[in-house]
């Protein structure tokens, strides 16, 4: 798929898990960089988010 069709660069599934959480810890602080979470419980996730 080309870059320019993607709505972001980089997917961490399992966010709510512990490496999950140092992967997003990780990408916050880098710039120009399109990402999100995933996970199985929406109450973990937004811990998460926060």
């Amino acid at each position: 798929m080309p870059k320019e069709s993607r709505e972001f660069d980089v997917i961490v599934y399992g966010a709510t898990g512990y490496t999950g959480r140092l992967v997003a810890e990780y990408l916050k602080d880098k710039a120009g960089l399109k990402w999100a979470m995933a996970g199985r419980s929406l109450p973990s996730w937004r811990k998460c988010a926060t």
